[in-house]
């Protein structure tokens, strides 16, 4: 659980930087309420414990960029010669994350009990005090009576419409400025003197209330309050806190003005200013008539205009494409769980060198030479390989996806087989005819003599493939590229393996070498 929030807190970390600079960029151009609803992407973000895939997420152009230069990075350590087999490299624990499981590294027991402890801690702590806080103003509130102001009655019976048996408008002495508390039966709470002033002035602060109980700003604040209680540790979940007040204020600024024109904004402005507000209360729990950054909210008050119709497209373009590119999980980590079901499941088919010594080469048993290949000393070498081969192209328990998947298979572990034949006959002249056109390597041979390499005591043992799914018949599920490797024993009485690693890519209907080293 610890792992999934702290996933989340960094993808809504994102997105809220992101979000800052937008609102640096652009919050004098847009509709304020803009930046209300990208702060709810974030909230969504952080709160809803998955993502919707999306081939647009930035996420999934990062990924595409990290299994490039892990691939990469993998090929150029193969040309040293430095052995990667039984190891995972780092991009994994990247992908882990992707996919939401826990990284190995962070999966120890001890250490997430410790971290979760921390967590539920802080989150507990905070959630007692908000509560309290909340429970406490509550208990102040009750003490408010009902407005009998007819200017009010006036308003309500105009402007609240329908909404007029859901509004309830009281008066309390206990608070200096207006707020709106409660998001099923929303309640307007008046400080005294606000209805000592003139009757604009009292409109002013009722429309200003009626914009956030309109656009259900209660409701989203008690979200905010459970994302900080939640992402406690993350200090953007804070800045986001400080900021979505702000917006609130200056969307509810702009409604009223859309109201009442733009003659009417030095009224309200100076409405505005003397409405000085003390809290006495937590503000991420209420909506206020507040001077929460008054210089802010009055220069952007003063220089309103009426918003065009280009503005309200650029808004909605900007919120689409946010929730499309910073909302969203990558489509391939999503697709990645179908890897073993082909293109056709709608998963991403990707293929990487496994490194596990447990996963043979599932494929048709058509492709196996009737003899070993040149160098393996009998054909019982194959061991129970043979069983997982002969059931994959037998058609038991595989469908016709499975067999277009093995006859890629096929195809790939015959170009393995030859492959490793050319290259233990130090044939370089046949190795040629298998590399891709655009090979730009030395074409090496096996290094017969060096190191106690004998090629005629070498013994083939398997052809290994990527990462398979564990069932009664491995499938390999391939798109343009792979990863072959021949596991074999480099003299006769050796005591470890070496493999020959192949980087395979699909041109036409076979397959052809973009790169191949020796590992040990």
């Amino acid at each position: 659980m610890v792992a999934g929030v702290v996933q989340r807190s960094l993808y809504g970390g994102v997105l809220i930087l992101v979000i800052i600079a937008v609102r640096i960029l652009w919050l004098d151009r847009l509709p304020k309420r803009t930046f209300p609803v990208l702060w709810s992407l974030a909230l969504a973000r952080l709160l809803l414990p998955f993502s919707f895939p999306s081939v647009f997420s930035l996420y999934t152009f990062l990924q595409r960029a990290q299994r490039q230069a892990a691939q990469e990075q993998y090929t150029g350590r193969m040309w040293e010669g430095v052995t990667l087999t039984g190891s995972r490299p780092a991009w994994t624990v990247v992908q882990d994350l992707a996919l939401g499981q826990e990284p190995a590294a962070l999966a120890e027991e001890g250490g997430m009990r410790l971290l979760g402890a921390v967590w539920c801690a802080g989150a507990l702590a905070l959630a007692v005090f908000f509560a309290a806080a909340y429970v406490r103003s509550l208990w102040q509130f009750r003490l408010a009576v009902p407005v009998e102001d007819g200017r009010v009655r006036q308003w309500l019976d105009r402007c609240a419409g329908g909404r007029i048996g859901r509004i309830a408008v009281r008066q309390s002495d206990r608070i200096l400025a207006p707020l709106t508390y409660g998001c099923l039966r929303p309640v307007i709470l008046l400080p005294g003197r606000a209805l000592e002033g003139s009757g604009q002035e009292l409109r002013y602060i009722l429309q200003h209330e009626f914009v956030h109980i309109r656009h259900h700003d209660a409701a989203l604040k008690l979200a905010m309050v459970a994302a900080l209680c939640l992402h406690w540790f993350n200090p953007l979940a804070w800045a986001m806190c400080r900021l979505m007040n702000r917006d609130l204020e200056l969307a509810c600024d702009e409604g009223v003005l859309r109201r009442f024109g733009e003659e009417a904004r030095a009224g309200y402005a100076m409405t505005l200013i003397g409405m000085e507000e003390k809290k006495h209360v937590l503000l991420p729990l209420y909506n206020g008539f507040s001077k929460n950054a008054i210089e802010e909210r009055v220069s952007l008050i003063m220089r309103y205009k009426k918003i065009k119709h280009g503005a309200i497209m650029a808004s909605l373009m900007l919120v689409a494409c946010m929730a499309l590119v910073f909302a969203t999980s990558a489509r391939t980590a999503q697709a990645t769980e179908g890897l073993a079901q082909g293109p056709e499941s709608g998963g991403d088919s990707q293929a990487y060198g496994s490194g596990r010594e447990d996963l043979p080469f599932g494929s048709g048993a058509e492709s196996l030479p009737m003899d070993p290949p040149s160098g393996m000393t009998a054909a019982d070498d194959w061991g129970e390989d043979a069983d997982v081969i002969n059931a994959a192209t037998s058609g038991e328990g595989s469908g016709r996806e499975a067999q277009s998947l093995s006859e890629d298979g096929r195809k790939l572990e015959q170009l393995a087989l030859s492959f490793w034949e050319a290259y233990l006959a130090g044939d370089a002249e046949k190795l040629a005819q298998y590399l891709a056109a655009d090979y730009e390597g030395d074409v090496e041979t096996f290094p017969d003599g060096v190191d106690g390499h004998v090629a005629a005591q070498a013994q083939l043992l398997a052809i290994k493939g990527p990462d398979i799914e564990e069932s009664a018949v491995k499938e390999w599920a391939v798109g343009d590229e792979a990863v072959v490797s021949a596991q074999f024993r480099p003299w006769a009485e050796a005591d470890s393996l070496e493999y020959l690693t192949i980087m395979a890519l699909k041109e036409g209907d076979g397959w052809k070498v973009s790169g191949y080293g020796l590992e040990r």
